[in-house]
C-alpha cells in the first residue's frame, strides 16, 4: 500500500504523503491547498472560487454565477503505486465527482456529472488550479504554449486580466489575429492545453495539462 493518509476536520480535508500534501474545503469542496512537504501553500491567495465550474444550457451559463457548490462527501482510496480521493459536490442540478488520482507529485483529475434535474445542454467544464503561485508574483512567470499569450510573461501582469475582458495586447499580442478569438483556446480544440507557472531560478514548476473529452451514459 502507499504510504499515504487523509485527515479531516469541521473545516478541511487533507491528504498527506511523502511527495506531496493536497487540501479542500468541506464547505464548497474546492481545492485550497497543494504544497510539497516543508514548504509553503502554492494556492489559494485570495478567496477561492469553485474550482470546478460547470456551463448549461449555454457558452456563458457558468454554475458560479448563479448558485455555489457545497460538499457532500468524500472516498479515500489506496493502491499499489498511488491513492486516489474523490470530493463529491452538489452544483445547482448536478452531482460533480471531482477525481484526484494523486503518483509523487503528479495528480490526474477528472470529473463524473449527475444530472438530478430537468434536461439541459452541457456547453463547457472548468476543473481551476486557484490563484497559484510559486514565488511573490513579480518573480514568477506564466507560459501557455500555443496559445495567443507572450512567452514567459510575469504573473503580476498575467493575474491582472480578466476572462470577460478584453486582455492587454502586452500579455496576449496572438489575440488580434487568432481564429479562435481566445486567450487560451479551449482545451482539445486549438491548443495544447498546457500551462506552466515557475518561478524566477525555475526551481519550481507547476504544470498543467488539459485533456478534452466527454463520454455520455444512460
Amino acid at each position: 500500500m502507499s504510504d499515504c493518509t487523509l485527515d479531516f476536520s469541521a473545516a478541511q480535508l487533507t491528504f498527506h504523503s511523502p511527495a506531496l500534501i493536497i487540501g479542500w474545503s468541506r464547505e464548497t469542496g474546492s481545492l485550497n491547498l497543494l504544497r510539497l512537504p516543508d514548504s509553503e501553500n502554492l494556492l489559494a491567495y485570495g478567496a477561492v472560487p469553485p474550482t470546478v465550474d460547470i456551463a448549461v444550457d449555454s457558452a456563458d451559463g457558468w454554475l458560479s454565477q448563479r448558485t455555489f457548490p457545497r460538499y457532500l462527501r468524500h472516498r479515500f482510496d489506496q493502491e499499489e503505486g498511488g491513492c486516489t480521493v474523490t470530493i463529491e459536490v452538489g452544483f445547482g442540478p448536478l452531482i460533480i465527482a471531482d477525481r484526484y488520482e494523486i503518483v509523487g507529485q503528479q495528480l490526474q483529475r477528472e470529473v463524473h456529472l449527475v444530472n438530478t434535474g430537468d434536461d439541459l445542454l452541457l456547453y463547457g467544464v472548468r476543473l481551476l488550479v486557484p490563484l497559484a503561485r510559486i514565488e511573490p508574483a513579480d518573480s514568477c512567470c506564466f507560459d501557455a504554449p500555443g496559445n495567443s499569450v507572450r512567452p514567459h510573461v510575469g504573473l503580476a501582469v498575467a493575474a491582472t486580466q480578466h476572462r470577460a475582458i478584453l486582455p492587454r495586447r502586452f500579455f496576449a499580442p496572438g489575440l488580434r489575429g487568432s481564429q479562435c478569438g481566445r486567450t487560451c483556446a479551449r482545451s482539445g480544440a486549438r491548443a495544447t492545453g498546457a500551462a506552466q507557472r515557475y518561478g524566477a531560478y525555475r526551481v519550481a514548476l507547476l504544470v498543467c495539462k488539459y485533456a478534452a473529452g466527454c463520454t455520455a451514459l444512460p
